[in-house]
């Protein structure tokens, strides 16, 4: 073989080693991407998890001070009851409903009791507020003792299902 010959064979043989080599370059930097991308993925996925927890635990905490809120209507409900101060009753049977109705609506992961608690006072609020509004219409007295007794049993249930959704916050 002449010299030209033998110099052609090398640069064929070193660009066929460079062509090998710039595979496995580009090989090892197509596996480097991918990894870059299953991590991004991951790091995405965490986020969007720890989003959603904080969600649920403003939406919980909402729901919390909500029923707090609701709660301390009610003890108010029992003074006003006391006074006798119908007209003003009447304004809060409805704020309290609605607050209760927020409750139940906006909170997907209410437990089934939870719910059946928040009917059962908005139920009784309902009842509540129509026998004070025929009482005014019509004259009738009311007795304000046996209304707080229905209002303080309402009270407790709620009391109970927010001691119940302090727990969950805590546990």
């Amino acid at each position: 073989m002449t010299t030209a010959a033998q110099h052609a064979d090398v640069l064929s043989t070193g660009g066929n080693v460079a062509n090998i080599l710039g595979l496995l370059v580009s090989i090892a930097g197509f596996a480097w991407t991918l990894i870059g991308v299953y991590r991004s993925k991951n790091a995405a996925d965490r986020a969007r998890e720890s989003a959603e927890n904080a969600r649920h635990d403003i939406f919980r905490a909402s729901a919390m001070i909500d029923l707090a809120a609701a709660m301390s209507v009610l003890q108010e409900v029992k003074r006003l009851h006391r006074q006798q101060d119908w007209t003003a009753l009447l304004d809060r049977y409805s704020a309290l409903r609605a607050t209760l109705i927020t409750i139940r609506a906006s909170r997907q992961d209410l437990k089934e009791s939870h719910a059946i608690v928040i009917q059962g006072a908005i139920a009784q609020l309902r009842t509540i507020e129509d026998k004070v509004e025929r009482a005014v219409a019509t004259g009738q007295t009311l007795n304000p003792a046996k209304l707080n007794i229905v209002v303080s049993n309402e009270l407790d249930r709620l009391s109970e299902v927010l001691g119940s959704m302090r727990i969950a916050d805590n546990g």
